[in-house]
Formats: C-alpha cells, sequence, structure tokens
C-alpha cells in the first residue's frame, strides 16, 4: 500500500498538481481514489491515462508479492461517473435493439467500458451482447433476443 501511495503522489508531483490519495483494503482488492481540483489531466480521453496508471500501479504493488491483489483506482469518482453512464447507454441502446428488431453497434470501447456494458444487460432476457473486432476499435453489439 506504501509503494503505491508514494507512486501516485510522485505522479501528482511530477504533474505539479495537489490532490489528496487515499487507499483502502477490501477482500484482497486495494482500492486508490485521489480527490483535488483539475485531474483531468491525469484521467486522461476517456479514461486512457487512469487506466495506465493503474495498469503501472498494479505492477509496483505486486512486484515481489506471492499474493497478488487487484488493485483499484478511482480519479474524482470517474469510474463511478462513468458505470452510471455506461449502464444508461446500456438500457438505452437495448430499448433500440428491442424496439427496432435490430443489432445496434456501440462506439469502440476499451475492455472496461464493454465489461460494464456486458455486466448491464446481463440479466435483461431481451437481448444478447457481444464484443466484435480487434482492439482499439472492439466495440459491444446489442441484439435483440
Amino acid at each position: 500500500m506504501e509503494k503505491g501511495m508514494n507512486l501516485l503522489q510522485k505522479v501528482l508531483d511530477a504533474f505539479g498538481l495537489e490532490a489528496e490519495v487515499d487507499c483502502e483494503e477490501t477482500e484482497g482488492v486495494l482500492k486508490y481514489s485521489i480527490s483535488g481540483d483539475d485531474l483531468g489531466i491525469i484521467i486522461g480521453r476517456r479514461g486512457s491515462t487512469l487506466q495506465a496508471l493503474q495498469l503501472i500501479l498494479s505492477i509496483v504493488e505486486n512486484k515481489d508479492e506471492e499474493n497478488k491483489r487487484f488493485i483499484s483506482l478511482d480519479i474524482e469518482e470517474y469510474r463511478a461517473r462513468l458505470e452510471t453512464s455506461l449502464a444508461s447507454l446500456a438500457e438505452r441502446m437495448a430499448e433500440k435493439a428491442v424496439r427496432e428488431a435490430r443489432p445496434v453497434s456501440l462506439r469502440p470501447m476499451s475492455a472496461f467500458e464493454r465489461k460494464i456494458i456486458h455486466e448491464s444487460l446481463h440479466d435483461d432476457p431481451r437481448v444478447k451482447t457481444e464484443s466484435d473486432g480487434v482492439d482499439p476499435e472492439r466495440r459491444v453489439i446489442i441484439r435483440p433476443d
């Protein structure tokens, strides 16, 4: 936990940002959160910098550890807002697929975003979801069932 906190503080310092870094461990998951003003630069376009930073954080935290832990990083509750937004999008596009009786293809998304769409519609008996294409152009297709 200390290695990750130090890494995040160094990143914030390098960008000249003042922010608060918190971490809590729940069921083997280390959840880091950063809060402050003007943190968009470390979120990046569609969360790309956030994803990269989370990967680096995971490597640093799990290096030389026998029991690897899942690392989650959120900045200004970006992930929570993204999950809500994507779940809403999934529902609207499922309605459209059913109403128009045809598949609906979503914009290309990251694996994290696609997972949210799939999970949001998993229990909806009216539709099926699948991923199609090759990264970075991989997208979710929602099909009426």
